[in-house]
């Protein structure tokens, strides 16, 4: 074993109660996103009072597109306790990128001037927690 571990991408998003969820993007899945693919990612799951649920990341339209993040309680088998808990971009609750590697093929939708932005301002933000 080398020890070395792939790189990705990482999202959180927060709702209701205290609710947060994370999903970490591979680099695969990350340039898909970017390309403005629609991508589909199953979450690892969260427990709220007492209960486990089960959180579906659907991206689609790049970086500043849409990002949805729906809810299902595991065992909900008529649909009364899922929903919608995040609605909106996923540039809002991109926590660390990757860098872009698309093919021409796939550049009808990036938006590099935004990629570029928000990736300075995750710098920034890295380097302000690492003074403290």
């Amino acid at each position: 074993m080398s020890g070395t571990t792939k790189d990705h991408a990482e999202f959180t998003a927060h709702w209701g109660n205290g609710i947060m969820v994370s999903i970490n993007v591979e680099e695969s899945e990350w340039n898909d996103i970017v390309s403005g693919l629609q991508v589909t990612i199953e979450g690892e799951g969260y427990g709220y009072d007492g209960d486990q649920y089960l959180d579906v990341w659907e991206f689609n339209g790049g970086l500043d597109g849409d990002l949805a993040i729906n809810y299902t309680k595991q065992g909900d088998d008529d649909g009364d306790d899922s929903g919608v808990g995040y609605l909106g971009s996923p540039n809002d609750v991109l926590v660390k990128p990757l860098p872009i590697q698309v093919p021409a093929s796939k550049l009808d939708h990036l938006n590099l001037a935004s990629v570029r932005a928000r990736t300075s301002v995750i710098r920034l933000r890295e380097e302000a927690i690492e003074k403290f």
